[in-house]
């Protein structure tokens, strides 16, 4: 809303923070799980099966498939049931969208 105070905010900037705020909410919802944090750094560094990721970070298959759903919908990954999964191409404007929400600097 810049430097307008909610009061002073038309219904398009009500409505532009309300949505930039839930898609921050959903970033640091998926980001909040130390387990995603590992999945998403194993697929920053190449496609992953869930299986190759229940191998890798130990865990059920119940437990990766519950933390991929997490991250497909917050956006910062891609895949579905038994495929491989990726880092999406949005996750690091995504995160940096989120960040910027709170006003912290984005370097």
């Amino acid at each position: 809303m810049h430097s307008s105070t909610l009061t002073e905010a038309t219904g398009d900037e009500v409505l532009a923070d309300t949505e930039r705020f839930a898609v921050a909410t959903d970033v640091f919802t998926a980001l909040a799980e130390p387990t995603r944090l590992r999945i998403l750094s194993a697929l920053a560094v190449a496609p992953r099966s869930p299986g190759e990721l229940r191998d890798q970070l130990g865990l059920t298959p119940d437990a990766v498939a519950y933390h991929l759903l997490v991250l497909r919908d917050a956006h910062l990954a891609t895949g579905g049931p038994g495929a491989r999964h990726r880092l999406a191409p949005e996750a690091p404007a995504r995160v940096a969208a989120a960040l910027t929400c709170t006003g912290m600097p984005v370097v």
